[in-house]
């Protein structure tokens, strides 16, 4: 069951969805949202559908120490790439402003800000307690 803190950045997630034209269609862990599909072997924590260009958005959020696991990085790097690759997926990464330090251990933080499709999200800590 996920925290508190990380339902925030999900809901944040889902907020910047919809400030890029995206309609949330599947959120992990609510009770009037279907399941997002697994993709990759990994299921994300939202997806969002742009009619217009018929875009898809994953959505993953990682609270403190979640990015100890090794799923967690083959997770990030699964959906980064599939996103590097199709040019209508778009990856929301969220979480705390603090855990960047870590995230920067695990990826090439240059090459995931060069990518346009991909949004690293840093969520101010005091907003995710």
């Amino acid at each position: 069951m996920a925290s508190k803190g990380h339902d925030k950045i999900v809901e944040m997630i889902q907020y910047k969805m919809r400030l890029m034209g995206f309609k949330v269609v599947a959120t992990d862990g609510c009770i009037d949202s279907k399941l997002p599909p697994t993709i990759i072997s990994h299921r994300p924590d939202c997806i969002g559908l742009r009619e217009s260009d018929k875009s898809v958005c994953i959505g993953e959020a990682k609270y403190y120490g979640d990015l100890h696991a090794n799923r967690s990085k083959r997770q990030i790097c699964d959906f980064a790439k599939l996103s590097d690759v199709k040019s209508n997926i778009y990856f929301i990464l969220g979480l705390p402003k603090s855990e960047i330090s870590k995230l920067r251990k695990i990826i090439d933080m240059d090459y995931f800000r060069s990518l346009k499709r991909i949004i690293i999200l840093e969520v101010p800590d005091n907003l995710c307690e």
